[in-house]
């Protein structure tokens, strides 16, 4: 506590960087090493026993680790810091530790089979100078009477799990604490008759304390003797973390106002609670605004149905017949700071956000104005796994939203949207009517014209089965760079687009789906930013752009043509990752004249698991892909080759045509950064590539293909 207050730094962010240096620092003078994730670290047992030493003799800590029993008296009431790992139960403790000076006292134990019994007297003596307990693996029968008397406390754990209750006849005292983690507690209630408990509580952590009733709720004693005065507890609060209560609500309606603090809060695995917020005052329907709250996560909460109640004490009977097409959050709550945001199953939750709450944008270099939503206006990170009833993101205002223009969100850069059975658009209608003509007349698109992200770098869409397209060619622009003005259109509510990943979409048939009544076929799409293309398990797909309709595309001779996942009409000039798989209806991954410009900075390309496939890749991509270093490919039952090619009549080589003398060129370096070569599982495979072999240099690892000839 307080390591870093003569550096002066002001927020979180400051100290975490400040940590993060000093750990990298440490790190480079081999003091500390890499943990298994980036979140830790690991020491050498030589360097925890010199540095152990040298805080004994210097500082005046004691650290003792498995031991069996409590230190002799007369050995450790000097010292200012303790930590004390024992490997059996403490049954016995000093009725008095004597230890005035002590700032810090850490004690664990390896057995939480039995409780201990703190003695009331035990921290006698230690009021003015102990700022950090730890008790978090030790099983408490009870808190002592001493408690509440360290006044200068900041930090106490008591994860171990305490078996009575827990209040603020005790807690609530501890006036100066910043850190509170409670664990395993038989029940908790932090709330208090003044409203004046936990004022400088930053960090709260609340864990398996299955039997709490309310949390975070003010009681009514309190409105009725203070009706003029709002709360004043957890106005410091920047973190909270609940997981496994069994509370029903986490705030009440005057302690949410008074958390202008906030900035980090996460609920899981709370199978009771309906709503974040409960509102204890009929009537009351003033905005609530979490003025700092930057990342937010709710978790495995299955009888969430608002963030916030817009009633007083709704019942069972109205919670059981409440607007299935009410969003999470409605206009009554907003996060103006709001960064990260993580919902996962939710399951009574149809829709996020609604579009009722609106601000107007207009972009004055180009004449343009959009709507954004006023309560998430920062947004830049969206994560949405699991939800059976979720139907929308954005909740279209049945009396008529933002549909003169578009619903923009400015500053959203990655989206992930994951198991969202019933998921049917990103910004719609989730009521329970539908029109049904108009469901089966047009494609079933997650991004329509009326929803734009012009910032957008990352997007990944998984296990969503109701969608036909991603989105449509209705909304296009010129692109930003001069030279391509004249050749190509852009999407234009994903102009930035970086990293495309999707998988296991059955129902998806085309990426971008092509405008019936023209489109962008004039000229080319251009994904000018597009570095990472991913398409997984997707058994309906038919085309990365193209039509969604039922019908084949068919030739002049009106032979049906095959399908192709990429064609002439979409060109990525920036794509250096590409990863196909199980893709069961494309019979060719390019067609046989691709653009030219498309693919020159690939480098990685993964194929697996086409039941069509005859060849990867044609002759005439060849001259696009010099930047191709490795090469991925199993499970392609009639593959027989991965590079189409033909003979020459010069010699063994590879031969292209010279459009500018229409003349056949040998060429005998192709594929000249190529280093990694891995097939498997290719029964039909015959060639790598007609006429060529592989150089010397390129690393090889070659399985279960029987038919394939040498490659080197």
């Amino acid at each position: 506590m307080r390591l870093l207050d003569q550096i002066h730094l002001n927020t979180v962010e400051d100290v975490r960087a400040r940590v993060l240096t000093l750990v990298d620092g440490l790190k480079s003078s081999c003091l500390l090493l890499d943990g298994k994730n980036q979140n830790r670290v690991k020491m050498h047992d030589v360097i925890r026993d010199v540095a152990i030493s040298i805080a004994e003799d210097e500082k005046g800590y004691l650290v003792k680790h498995d031991i069996k029993k409590w230190p002799e008296k007369g050995t450790y009431e000097h010292y200012l810091a303790m930590s004390l790992r024992f490997t059996t139960n403490i049954r016995e403790l000093p009725n008095e530790l004597e230890c005035r000076g002590l700032h810090t006292l850490v004690l664990k134990s390896n057995h939480d089979y039995s409780r201990t019994d703190v003695p009331n007297n035990f921290f006698n003596g230690m009021e003015n100078n102990l700022e950090v307990l730890d008790l978090s693996e030790i099983p408490l029968e009870s808190l002592p009477s001493s408690l509440p008397t360290l006044v200068k406390l900041r930090m106490l754990c008591l994860n171990g799990g305490l078996k009575r209750d827990i209040g603020l006849a005790l807690l609530g005292r501890l006036r100066n604490l910043e850190i509170l983690s409670l664990q395993n507690m038989e029940k908790v209630l932090l709330h208090d008759e003044d409203g004046t408990g936990f004022c400088e509580l930053k960090y709260l952590e609340v864990k398996e304390c299955y039997h709490v009733e309310h949390l975070l709720g003010t009681p009514e004693m309190f409105l009725k003797a203070h009706p003029r005065s709002p709360p004043r507890s957890f106005c410091n609060l920047c973190k909270l973390i609940v997981k496994s209560c069994r509370s029903t609500f986490l705030f009440s309606l005057s302690i949410a106002r008074g958390l202008v603090q906030l900035q980090y809060l996460k609920i899981e695995a709370c199978e009771n609670m309906e709503e974040i917020i409960r509102n204890e005052r009929q009537g009351d329907d003033k905005e609530i605004m979490f003025h700092h709250l930057k990342k937010m996560v709710l978790w495995k909460l299955p009888n969430l149905r608002s963030f916030c109640s817009s009633t007083k004490n709704t019942s069972t009977i109205e919670a059981n017949n409440f607007n299935p097409s009410q969003p999470l959050f409605c206009e009554k709550v907003a996060f103006p700071a709001l960064e990260d945001l993580v919902i996962q199953e939710l399951g009574n939750i149809s829709g996020i956000a609604g579009d009722k709450q609106l601000k107007h944008l207009i972009k004055e270099e180009e004449e343009e104005s959009f709507w954004k939503l006023r309560n998430l206006p920062c947004l830049q990170h969206l994560h949405i796994w699991g939800g059976d009833n979720l139907k929308a993101i954005v909740v279209a205002n049945k009396e008529g939203g933002a549909y003169n223009k578009p619903l923009v969100f400015p500053k959203l850069r990655s989206l992930q949207l994951r198991d969202l059975l019933n998921l049917k658009s990103f910004y719609g209608n989730c009521g329970p009517k539908e029109e049904v003509e108009e469901e089966y007349l047009q494609p079933q698109l997650l991004f329509n014209e009326k929803v734009a992200f012009p910032v957008l770098e990352d997007l990944k869409i998984q296990y969503v089965k109701k969608i036909s397209g991603i989105i449509g060619d209705k909304q296009l622009k010129l692109p930003a760079q001069e030279k391509e003005r004249e050749s190509f259109w852009q999407l234009k509510n994903l102009p930035l687009l970086r990293h495309l990943d999707i998988n296991n979409c059955l129902e998806l048939k085309v990426i971008v789906v092509a405008n019936k009544e023209g489109g962008a076929n004039d000229m080319p799409l251009i994904f000018s930013e597009l570095c990472s293309l991913q398409l997984h398990y997707l058994k309906n797909l038919k085309s990365f752009y193209g039509n969604c309709g039922p019908k084949e595309e068919e030739d002049e001779e009106g032979i049906l043509k095959p399908l192709s996942l990429f064609n002439e009409k979409v060109v990525f000039p920036c794509l250096e990752e590409l990863r196909i798989g199980s893709v069961a209806n494309i019979e060719q991954i390019w067609i046989s004249t691709p653009p030219t410009n498309s693919f020159n900075k690939l480098t990685s390309l993964g194929v697996y698991e086409f039941y069509r496939l005859v060849h990867v890749a044609p002759l005439e991509l060849l001259g696009s892909l010099q930047n191709l270093q490795s090469i991925f490919i199993r499970e392609c039952e009639f593959l027989e080759e991965v590079f189409k090619t033909r003979r020459s009549n010069v010699g063994e080589g590879i031969v292209l045509r010279d459009e500018a003398t229409s003349k056949q060129v040998e060429i005998t370096h192709v594929l000249p950064q190529l280093e990694r070569v891995f097939l498997r599982n290719l029964p039909c495979l015959i060639s790598f590539c007609s006429g060529y072999k592989l150089a010397p240099s390129v690393q090889l690892s070659i399985e279960e293909c029987p038919s394939l000839r040498p490659l080197m």
